[in-house]
């Protein structure tokens, strides 16, 4: 039996894959337009990260997303290894996605001399 794509258990990565989050998506882009931070807050499994990552990819908004689940965890703590990793994969992502970034930030760490403005430190 073929299941349809809204029964996914991950999160959705495209606007046409929700449902009955027009709203959401208003207020997201008026704060994103604004260029102020939005924390998206709600229950278990009601659909945040699929607001989030379809949002970001529906609008080509340069990201990087980070599942810190996916995170080494011991006793319960997220480990800075696990974590380091995690930023490393979404970083990588990131940059395939979004080519003009790469040489920007080859650039940008490749003259440590420097101010990133090209002035020298």
């Amino acid at each position: 039996m073929v299941v349809p794509a809204l029964f996914k258990l991950e999160p959705k990565e495209s606007l046409d894959e929700l449902y009955n989050f027009e709203e959401e998506i208003k207020m997201l882009r008026l704060v994103y337009e604004t260029g102020r931070v939005a924390a998206v807050l709600g229950l278990r499994r009601t659909g945040k990260s699929s607001l989030v990552k379809s949002f970001l990819n529906s609008f080509n908004v340069p990201h990087i997303y980070i599942d810190v689940r996916r995170a080494a965890v011991v006793a319960g703590r997220v480990t800075a290894r696990g974590f380091a990793a995690e930023l490393g994969r979404a970083l990588t992502g990131l940059l395939r996605r979004e080519d003009s970034l790469k040489g920007k930030l080859i650039r940008a760490l490749g003259s440590p001399t420097t101010d990133g403005r090209g002035h020298r430190a």
